[in-house]
């Protein structure tokens, strides 16, 4: 078994092999990577324990790679620093997957959790965010019903925001007739329902909320395209490299997003075995936890983790900024 290395001493590393979450506070410069990440990385691998490791520089990724392949890992390495250097990833494929597999609740619940990422929040009156992201919700919720599970992606979503545009009350009768009384028309209802100058202010903050995904075309053919699919990672032992820039935070929402799906799909597979644990324990080791934006009920997740054999390792600046975003 491996675990968080907490002591060197006489030539051995002693480590925390139990179902134990681990937070680790240090400050920038204190070699918080050297020391803890990428030996955790070596142990971890060694043991034949799976892991997801978020890695602002690439730098874990580069010195570790190699052996953790020659131990026969299946290797993913979602780069938000080079999106060309990476696997590709879907967000809305695992929604449709709960969406066709009789979970609809559960996908609209994930569905909305993106729209809500996107459309931000940084506004004095949360009305505006929280209306944007039911028109968002909306647009995806349409490809969940209609589309197929290839064209089910960003970069559709796009498409029909681009359609609406063109042609706005064409849009909105084609949903109303097509969708009827549905979730899907109560979603995208504020675009109908509102006067005309509320209206262009919606409209207004999803355009700025979509404008995250055009900003960069490699960024929305990135997420358009499923090269990585979570049922994989629960098959086999598994090194999932998430590299997100350190530098720059416009993309540091996926990487929450990224965390939440593979979870969820993590305890799915938990609940489906006699234990209700996985086979193969999961390790979460998070640099910068207190850097990428808020995880929608960490709490919660913590707490169901252990029993399910998935082990949450946490690194953080500082307790203050921490607490700036989880509170006390």
């Amino acid at each position: 078994e491996g675990g968080i290395p907490l002591l060197v001493k006489d030539k051995k590393v002693y480590v925390d092999t139990g179902d134990n979450h681990t937070i680790i506070f240090g400050a920038t410069g204190s070699k918080k990577t050297r020391l803890l990440g990428m030996p955790a990385v070596d142990i971890l691998s060694r043991a034949g324990e799976s892991f997801m490791v978020t890695d602002p520089k690439g730098e874990i990724y580069e010195r570790t790679v190699d052996d953790v392949t020659a131990r026969e890992y299946q290797v993913f390495c979602i780069n938000l620093r080079d999106f060309k250097k990476g696997v590709t990833w879907n967000p809305l494929s695992l929604p449709y997957d709960y969406y066709h597999g009789g979970q609809k609740s559960k996908a609209v619940e994930l569905v909305s959790e993106i729209a809500k990422m996107l459309a931000g929040e940084g506004f004095q009156d949360p009305y505006w965010s929280e209306t944007a992201a039911d028109v968002i919700t909306g647009l995806m919720m349409i490809l969940l019903e209609s589309a197929n599970r290839e064209e089910c992606n960003m970069k559709s979503v796009l498409s029909l925001w681009e359609q609406y545009l063109n042609d706005k009350e064409g849009m909105l009768r084609m949903v109303k007739n097509n969708y009827g009384e549905s979730m899907i028309v109560r979603k995208l209802s504020s675009l109908n329902n509102e006067s005309g100058k509320t209206v262009g202010s919606i409209e207004a903050v999803v355009a700025t909320g979509l404008n995250r995904l055009i900003a960069n075309e490699e960024f929305v053919e990135f997420l358009s395209q499923a090269g990585m699919e979570f049922d994989d990672v629960v098959k086999k032992k598994t090194a999932i490299y998430l590299i997100i820039p350190d530098e720059n935070k416009f993309y540091h929402f996926m990487a929450s997003l990224f965390m939440e799906q593979l979870y969820e799909v993590l305890i799915k597979e938990a609940q489906r075995s006699a234990e209700c644990k996985l086979a193969i324990r999961m390790n979460y080791i998070v640099d910068e936890f207190d850097n990428i934006p808020k995880i929608r009920n960490m709490d919660s997740m913590i707490t169901a983790a252990r029993s399910r054999n998935i082990r949450f390792n946490l690194i953080v600046q500082s307790k203050m900024q921490l607490e700036d975003k989880y509170g006390n």
